[in-house]
Order: structure tokens, then C-alpha cells, then sequence
């Protein structure tokens, strides 16, 4: 008994040491890189509870937007590699005179061409609500009525008559489900004369402009579309969030 008390605890010990010794390479050939998500309409930052107008000079707010930008991916042409972050699941949130969102993650040291990741959750995360983190069913993300995330909230109000000021329609989008499930790839020779990020820079800025959500490719008039819960039109506007929606700004 007390010999397979001692190799079991000789296990023990040899199991953690190399799980150190691995959690120590990893961080050796790793990098800590910022994600910066800055919030615009247009050009002017985007202050949740102020007025703007789209494209079709239809006046609204936003009081609540938030989304789940998911599996980054960073390519390298020169050794035709493709380094896939761990776990990334990140909740963006654009809150109350706070136009900037700030997320940390671990990439592999070097020089990669282009930056890939999607728009909200894969199809084998999105069936379980088992997650910690982000995917947390407390950051009030995940359906009530059915299994999955919502993979963009936005939520808000219309102006629908220019003759009353008080007069307002909610403006709810709730987008999810697996064909909602977009992917978006982001080259870096866009920013960088040397077309390449360096992870020795160690941050990326992302623009994200309600604009274009609103307006490319599909032309959203919130007369007919201004409450979408998951399914009915939400394919027109995960069409414009994969287009454009997210463009790269710099590096640093």
C-alpha cells in the first residue's frame, strides 16, 4: 500500500512539472497582444443615448450594443503558417461616453499577413451553455427561448415621426443562429507599409462604424425592419456586419 501511495504520488508530481514546463514554452513563444475595438458612426465616435441618423435620414439611439467576436486566426505567408488563439471568445460592449474596448490575447511571436476571426459563436460552442468567461450566461448573451448566443445586441429607439420629438418605436436586434455565423479576414497591409504585423507591436485597432451595419450591403429602413429576435430578416444585417462592419484601423 504505501509503495502505491508513493508511485502514485510520484505520478502527481512529474504530471505537474510538466504541465509548468508547458505553461512556460507556451509563454516563452507567445505574446500578449491588445485587441482595441473603437465604436463610430461614420467619423464621429459613438456615444450610446445620443442621436444620430442613417443613411435614410431616419433619426434613432442606441442604448445598449454589444457583440462576440470569436476563433482568431493569424496567417504568416512567408512560412505558411496559421496560428489559432486558444479560447477566444471575447465580449465586446460599447458603453456610455466610452467609445474604445479594450481585450488581451496570446499570439504566437513573429510577422503574420492577415488576421482572421468571426463574428459570433461557432456551431459547436453554441449549442452548450456550460462556458465560463465571456460566454457566461450571466453577461445576458444567451436566449431564453432557445439553445445558442446571441451573437449581436442591439437595442434602441426610432424616431418614426419628425413632427413629435417624443414619439419613438423600439429598436430591437437580437441576431443569432448558426447562419448568422460570420467570418471576416483583415489583411495588414492595409495599415502597415511592410504588409505584415509584428507581435513585438503587441496592438491592433479594430473600427467598427454603425454605419455600415445599417447600410452595406442591404439598405436597412427601420419602417420595416426594427425588431428582429434570431431568425425572420436578421440574414440581411449579418450580411452587412460581414461586409465592412469591422475594419482594420492600425497597429501599434
Amino acid at each position: 500500500m504505501k509503495q502505491l501511495n508513493y508511485y502514485s504520488l510520484l505520478v502527481l508530481i512529474l504530471v505537474l512539472f510538466s504541465c509548468k514546463e508547458s505553461e512556460s514554452k507556451k509563454e516563452d513563444e507567445t505574446e500578449k497582444v491588445t485587441l482595441e475595438v473603437q465604436f463610430f458612426v461614420g467619423n464621429e465616435p459613438l456615444n450610446l443615448l445620443k442621436e444620430y441618423q442613417n443613411d435614410l435620414n431616419q433619426k434613432y439611439l442606441l442604448e445598449n450594443f454589444k457583440f462576440y467576436l470569436s476563433n482568431f486566426e493569424f496567417e504568416s505567408a512567408s512560412t505558411n503558417e496559421t496560428f489559432k488563439v486558444e479560447d477566444s471568445y471575447l465580449l465586446f460592449s460599447a458603453e456610455r461616453e466610452k467609445s474604445i474596448f479594450e481585450r488581451e490575447i496570446l499570439v504566437k511571436k513573429g510577422e503574420f499577413d492577415k488576421m482572421n476571426f468571426s463574428i459570433g459563436i461557432d456551431s459547436v460552442t453554441n449549442t452548450s451553455l456550460d462556458n465560463t468567461g465571456d460566454l457566461d450566461i450571466s453577461n445576458s448573451m444567451a436566449w431564453d427561448w432557445n439553445t445558442g448566443y446571441k451573437f449581436v445586441v442591439m437595442e434602441g429607439k426610432y424616431f418614426n415621426d419628425t413632427s413629435n420629438s417624443n414619439a419613438s418605436i423600439p429598436l430591437v436586434f437580437h441576431i443569432g443562429l448558426n447562419q448568422n455565423y460570420k467570418k471576416v479576414s483583415l489583411s495588414f497591409d492595409s495599415v502597415n507599409e511592410k504588409g505584415v504585423f509584428d507581435t513585438s507591436n503587441k496592438r491592433i485597432v479594430l473600427k467598427v462604424d454603425l454605419n455600415d451595419f445599417f447600410s452595406s450591403p442591404n439598405q436597412i429602413d427601420f419602417n420595416e425592419i426594427n425588431n428582429i429576435m434570431g431568425g425572420g430578416k436578421s440574414l440581411l444585417l449579418s450580411q452587412n456586419y460581414e461586409n465592412g462592419f469591422i475594419t482594420l484601423k492600425e497597429t501599434e
